[in-house]
């Protein structure tokens, strides 16, 4: 919401910054109230705030920020469809193993046309 207000009332460069200091605010606030960060929200804040944020602020080159999302997407998927290769099972079904039964047959295959799309 930050990045879209500050990219509306200035450009995507003081969006960028507003975005890795929300970013990081958040984090930190996280860390203080549970003192615990899930290892997903410091993977996005690295690829997000801190890589793609960076690079457009460095270079000031726009494209780096409007990539990120396409870029991040690719990752997980690509994650999310290798982790059944390595893990035997998919990674949700690993993450969430007490809280979901046995995805088998259509199951595997949604899993699958998921990641495709």
């Amino acid at each position: 919401m930050v990045f879209f207000i500050i990219y509306k009332l200035y450009d995507i460069f003081y969006a960028s910054g507003a975005m890795i200091f929300t970013s990081a605010l958040v984090i930190f606030y996280t860390w203080l109230r549970y003192r615990r960060v899930e290892n997903v929200a410091l993977i996005t804040f690295v690829l997000v705030a801190i890589f793609f944020g960076s690079l457009t602020l460095y270079y000031h080159n726009a494209a780096f920020i409007k990539w990120k999302v396409t870029i991040i997407y690719v990752l997980f998927a690509l994650v999310l469809l290798l982790s059944q290769f390595v893990f035997g099972k998919t990674l949700i079904q690993k993450m969430l193993d007490k809280n979901l039964s046995s995805c088998q047959g259509m199951g595997q295959f949604k899993y699958y046309l998921g990641n495709i799309f």
